[in-house]
């Protein structure tokens, strides 16, 4: 029992690690600086962790950002690729080639501020979750949407760390419906679409990364639940939208 405690604080620090640092990825233009904690330990072992065998996504995202380091030091030109890359692909100007706004998959095609960022405003408010620059922002971006599922991360990490598993339960419960509900409708289909870079330095790779946390995310919710209700004996359900 008290090893199965510990795992599951080791995996609910390492998402809050994750997503952070995701958040940081896609919310701004990248740096030097970020390139280097990219490439170093911890983001490699928070991948790992998630990892099931050598050919899955963590593991290639493992991989992967532990040679970002290695081609910032050999090509004096990779960081003004990858700043190149971010603008194109998530500022402009000119047509993006995936669109980083929950609402223009969910919506009328390529339309910013519809019902569905209604709806992730209504949900970020519910937990005190006010982004920045509000309310001249797209609450729907997913650099804001990972900032708020890390915020939550954290909470739920230091209810876990206090022995509340009752405020643990709703907070994971709550981050489960967002992600059934937003994240997990249309990242999927955002990471198949920036596929079509005519570049893969770092964003491409990143978006699949996403996509692919977010899936085994949502499984590891549902499990540290079922083991929370397994030692309270309680089982509120599933929680609306």
């Amino acid at each position: 029992m008290e090893n199965q405690k510990e795992s599951i604080e080791i995996l609910l620090a390492n998402r809050v690690y994750l997503y952070e640092m995701l958040h940081v990825v896609f919310s701004g233009v990248p740096n030097e600086e970020l390139i280097h904690i990219l490439a170093g330990e911890n983001t490699s072992q928070a991948f790992e962790i998630l990892s099931e065998n050598e050919e899955d996504m963590m593991a290639k995202m493992s991989r992967f950002v532990q040679k970002l380091g290695k081609k910032l030091d050999e090509n004096p030109a990779f960081l003004e690729e990858v700043k190149s890359e971010y603008t194109k692909l998530l500022i402009g100007p000119g047509r993006l080639v995936a669109y980083p706004w929950e609402s223009t998959y969910n919506g009328k095609e390529n339309l910013l501020f519809q019902e569905s960022t209604l709806r992730v405003r209504q949900f970020y408010r519910k937990y005190g979750y006010l982004p920045q620059e509000y309310p001249h922002v797209a609450d729907d971006h997913i650099a804001l949407e990972l900032h708020f599922m890390s915020k939550l991360s954290q909470r739920a990490l230091d209810a876990f760390q206090k022995d509340d598993l009752k405020e643990t339960r709703s907070l994971l419960d709550g981050q489960q419906v967002f992600l059934k509900f937003h994240m997990l409708n249309w990242i999927p289909k955002y990471a198949e679409n920036i596929k079509k870079s005519k570049t893969a330095h770092m964003y491409p790779q990143f978006a699949q990364g996403v996509d692919a946390f977010i899936q085994i995310d949502n499984e590891f919710i549902g499990e540290a639940i079922e083991w929370i209700d397994g030692l309270t004996g309680d089982a509120d359900g599933e929680a609306a939208e």
